[in-house]
């Protein structure tokens, strides 16, 4: 029994008998379902493009690009940067994309949550798992998750929250076997990275 869709396929390329099984995160309704939606819409971990060029400094034709908005919306830029507890360049870049497809408003009032989570935070073993339920309980309860993790977006899945799934590449291997079990709550996106 194996999880992901690759390793099935190059396992039975080898006359191994195998199957795809999926994930056992998406049994979490049983005991996470949550009737009553908290009304609260989740960004986890979304990407967004950099406004760096990759030996570090700043890319002034980019952020030239940005400027309209910037100066238009600067409240709203600031209350994200404030928000995510990241650069500022980071929340333009993000208000630059995501505003093109919700509202200020939206994006406004949702939280911010990463998955990425230092040792030193939660340095115990216990720790990290009540901190893995807290999340799962708030997307339980969640209005909207919008994700580039596929370990949010499947238990989002299970949970039956409607979900926006963001891949820079719809083709991407991770993704086969996958794709299939997605309902008419989960949205495919594919943003511009460039």
């Amino acid at each position: 029994m194996l999880c992901l869709y690759r390793p099935v396929t190059s396992v039975t390329s080898f006359s191994v008998h195998s199957y795809f099984s999926c994930c056992l995160i998406l049994t979490l309704s049983r005991k996470y379902k949550c009737e009553h939606a908290n009304k609260k819409i989740y960004f986890v971990d979304t990407p967004t493009t950099s406004i760096f060029k990759s030996n570090g400094k700043l890319c002034f034709i980019k952020l030239l690009s940005y400027i309209p908005g910037i100066l238009f919306h600067i409240h709203t830029i600031i209350e994200i940067y404030k928000k995510q507890h990241n650069s500022i360049f980071h929340a333009i870049s993000f208000y630059h994309i995501y505003s093109r497809i919700f509202s200020d408003d939206i994006l406004l009032n949702c939280e911010f949550i990463s998955h990425m989570v230092d040792y030193e935070t939660l340095p115990s073993e216990r720790e990290r798992f009540e901190y893995a339920e807290s999340l799962i309980k708030k997307y339980a309860a969640a209005l909207l998750v919008v994700t580039s993790r596929l370990h949010c977006a499947l238990p989002c899945l299970g949970l039956e929250t409607p979900v926006i799934f963001i891949a820079e590449d719809l083709q991407d291997k991770r993704l086969g076997g996958i794709k299939e079990l997605f309902s008419d709550n989960t949205v495919f996106l594919r943003l511009p990275y460039k």
